[in-house]
């Protein structure tokens, strides 16, 4: 693949304005409290000059923007996108310490394999190098955001497994094999249990055909909506409302607010007090970076409206399957059905982002977009970081990975079908 070079001075602004995006529009200061944003911003100015090509501007970009420890805050170039870059051709996750594939379309690599080494490097020391560019809420959510993205990997590369095999992974070749994403549906007990897979609402036409399923099985005593590996996309209100039969309300929301003068005071009365000698001028100091300081980081929030569901809706019993990927919309989609106990959830705890970034676009391939809308469960308690937790908890083993067994649905079907 070809990479654009990006000149000096292009970098220089791009870096300069991401940092000055931050500092109007990023509302997540919470989670990266002891952040110094000045100090990081200098420190990366020698980095972005060293940058020898797009790869290595985008790694430092997204190095920049990591310690905000936000999913929805990062540095997007689409020429490394999957569809254009390459496919490393399988999916991966940690499972108990170890790095377990869980999805393939490379024929010498099954599910349930365990990673060992990425060429000569362990697997666990090639993250530990890598993820300080990886843009996510938490390590948690690092972790996830590793597995199976392709911009983080080289083109080509040996993949070494815990039983010694060692298998040659080309990105380039593996494109022609990207699966499709697509919504799919079934009986899993004839005009009873439905069950639906959507696995994106990055299209309006994955919602479209969901609302064809449900439209399918709307007579059934039960539908399993399957969000696991859910990477969002847009909020699927119309899906929603066809499934929603009790009255819902959204997420509770925030944004930035700038008062300058009471930041420039703040500023300005910190190097003071550091200076003065007088005990009164030092307490006159303390007071008012005391009344100045709830403003620094000022956010204005506003409380969601409780919805009244419509009289077409899906009435049937409803489950939904969750899993730590499931993020952005897919956790919009979700968080309704769990705080008003709509519907069961099962499975594992969600990756916790979700939100209204503000995007900047450089070119017509990248673009920047720094998270300006902070997501609170309903009742106020935190969502981002934490996410979504499940009415009931399982979690997916190696042993059911290499038997091709999916446990979580075997355990819906045998205690929760009625």
């Amino acid at each position: 693949m070809q990479e654009d070079n990006i000149s000096l001075e292009k970098r220089i602004f791009m870096l300069s304005k991401t940092y000055f995006l931050v500092n109007s529009y990023f509302v997540h200061w919470q989670d990266c409290p002891d952040l110094e944003l000045d100090q990081l911003y200098q420190e990366t100015i020698p980095k972005i000059i060293r940058a020898e090509n797009s790869y290595d501007f985008f790694l430092t970009m997204r190095e920049f923007m990591t310690p905000l420890n936000n999913s929805h805050t990062t540095y997007v170039d689409l020429q490394f996108q999957s569809s254009i870059r390459g496919n490393i051709g399988f999916k991966f996750r940690n499972i108990g310490g170890k790095w377990v594939i869980t999805r393939s379309t490379i024929d010498s690599l099954k599910e349930g394999d365990i990673i060992e080494m990425i060429d000569d490097e362990t697997i666990d020391d090639y993250y530990n190098r890598m993820k300080k560019s990886i843009t996510s809420s938490g390590e948690r959510a690092r972790k996830n955001t590793f597995s199976g993205q392709n911009i983080y990997f080289p083109i080509k590369f040996a993949l070494t497994l815990e039983n010694g095999k060692k298998i040659m992974v080309n990105q380039e070749d593996n494109l022609k094999k990207t699966p499709i994403l697509e919504v799919s549906g079934r009986w899993l007990e004839d005009g009873k249990v439905a069950y639906i897979k959507i696995p994106s609402f990055g299209m309006p036409e994955m919602e479209e055909k969901a609302l064809e399923y449900v439209e399918e099985y709307f007579d059934s005593d039960t539908i399993i909506i399957d969000l696991r590996q859910n990477s969002g996309g847009s909020s699927p209100m119309r899906l929603i409302r066809k499934l929603m039969n009790k009255p819902y309300r959204w997420w509770l929301e925030s944004t930035n607010q700038h008062y300058g003068v009471f930041n420039f005071r703040y500023e300005q009365y910190s190097k003071m007090i550091e200076t003065v000698e007088d005990e009164d001028t030092k307490n006159y100091l303390q007071g008012s970076l005391d009344a100045f300081k709830p403003f620094s980081k000022a956010q204005m929030i506003w409380h969601p409206e409780v919805k009244q569901p419509k009289e077409d809706c899906y009435n049937g019993n409803l489950i939904l399957l969750i899993d730590s990927f499931v993020v952005s919309a897919a956790e919009d989609f979700s968080m309704l059905f769990k705080d008003n106990k709509r519907a069961t959830l099962v499975g594992e705890t969600t990756l916790g982002s979700t939100g209204q970034p503000y995007i900047y676009q450089f070119d017509n391939q990248k673009m920047v977009m720094v998270g300006a809308k902070r997501a609170y469960f309903p009742d106020g308690s935190k969502f981002e970081g934490v996410g979504i937790k499940p009415d009931i908890e399982l979690k997916p083993t190696i042993d059911d990975l290499k038997a091709g067994k999916d446990s979580i649905l075997e355990y819906v079907m045998k205690n929760l079908i009625k």
